[in-house]
């Protein structure tokens, strides 16, 4: 199992392998060749998927608020720091459902 059992019979997770995960998720790395269950994991950014279409609507909107908000340089500091904010969110939420799945499919083992 990837998550590691307290002896207070609650799970944590294994942020190694959540991380690949993730990674592997996003586009960011391609799963390793002997990486077990990472290697049935999808890139949800993949051309023609809804998270890569998603993302290029996004970025387009942000480009052009930044250009309407901006100095000339292409990129607005707030609104840069309002998407990062919400992309560290977004991770610390996936990593607390996968936590959350990883307790689920203990309990339905017991």
């Amino acid at each position: 199992m990837n998550g590691k059992k307290n002896e207070d019979t609650s799970f944590h997770l294994d942020e190694n392998f959540f991380q690949r995960l993730y990674n592997v998720m996003t586009g960011i790395i391609l799963p390793a060749e002997d990486d077990g269950l990472i290697l049935h994991v999808s890139d949800e950014f993949a051309p023609g998927g809804l998270c890569a279409d998603l993302y290029e609507q996004a970025y387009e909107k942000r480009l052009r608020i930044s250009g309407a908000l901006g100095d000339g340089s292409g990129e607005n500091r707030d609104l840069l720091a309002l998407i990062e904010a919400y992309e560290k969110m977004q991770y610390a939420l996936c990593s607390r459902a996968f936590e959350y799945g990883i307790m689920a499919a203990g309990a339905k083992r017991v």
